[in-house]
């Protein structure tokens, strides 16, 4: 009697009997203690859900009054919980729906065997799940960081964060900025930008960019070589006025003396 279990169902609570504490002690004292199984007592049958017992020895294991025990067997006999017989020598009691109430070890560590699969199954899925889910949440963030290239010609770099984050801020417009700096870059590869989010995010807000194409005279012109440049003629370039002709002789004779003095430096 010392191994084992009972089941004691929740619906126990809506029981008629569940307030009255010597019917209800007497009740699960009874299923705790009759028989798991068929047995014998002294050539007596005693059934699965009976034992054989007396109002004495229950009084005794339940520490209730022996009219405690009496009337509460009584009220479960009156609402068909247990059926008892009684001899002038012991008191056999026998739990009306034990069956329904219990299920015998066997049965019961069988169908926790059977049931075992499919508790482990769900347990498998959810670690797969989880694991899936935190490789992507690595694949997430992975490309979070991993720079992509935007642009018409590709070559804008941002991440997925910055590309959503300059969207958001700058629906309308946010395109169009990816696109100004793709064709800067066309032309210029080498074009220093330090921050490309800040910079995209000046252009869709509506400032200027630092950047300006150079002339063509002025990227022919470049760093004076001690040559002339090509655009320079002393009597084919047109000025506004001969000052302004002047003028210009003037700078670049200026430009030759210092370049001269430099070499001179070198050597």
């Amino acid at each position: 009697m010392d191994s084992g279990w009972i089941k004691l169902h929740r619906k126990m609570t809506d029981w008629e009997w569940y307030t009255d504490v010597p019917t209800k002690t007497l009740f699960i004292h009874l299923l705790l203690t009759a028989n798991s199984k068929p047995g014998k007592w002294r050539g007596i049958d005693v059934p699965a859900g009976a034992k054989i017992t007396s109002r004495e020895k229950l009084s005794k294991e339940t520490g209730l009054s022996q009219q405690q025990i009496r009337t509460a067997l009584n009220k479960l006999e009156s609402t068909n919980e247990v059926t008892k017989s009684t001899t002038a020598t012991y008191t056999l009691i026998k739990l009306t729906n034990y069956e329904k109430y219990q299920l015998s070890n066997q049965v019961s560590n069988q169908q926790a065997t059977n049931e075992q699969p499919s508790i482990n199954q769900p347990a498998t899925t959810n670690n797969k799940k989880r694991m899936k889910e935190r490789k992507n949440d690595d694949d997430d963030s992975s490309s979070e960081v991993a720079s992509s290239l935007f642009g018409k010609f590709r070559n804008v770099p941002l991440t997925q964060v910055e590309y959503n984050t300059l969207m958001e801020r700058h629906p309308k417009t946010g395109m169009d900025a990816i696109e100004t700096v793709s064709e800067m870059l066309k032309e210029n590869p080498n074009k220093p930008i330090s921050s490309f989010p800040a910079y995209l995010n000046k252009i869709a807000s509506g400032e200027k960019p630092a950047y300006r194409k150079q002339s063509a005279a002025r990227q022919k012109t470049g760093v004076y070589s001690g040559q002339l440049p090509d655009w320079y003629s002393d009597t084919g370039s047109k000025f506004a006025s001969d000052q302004e002709r002047q003028q210009m002789l003037a700078e670049v004779e200026k430009a030759r003396a210092q370049f001269s003095l430099g070499e001179k430096g070198e050597k």
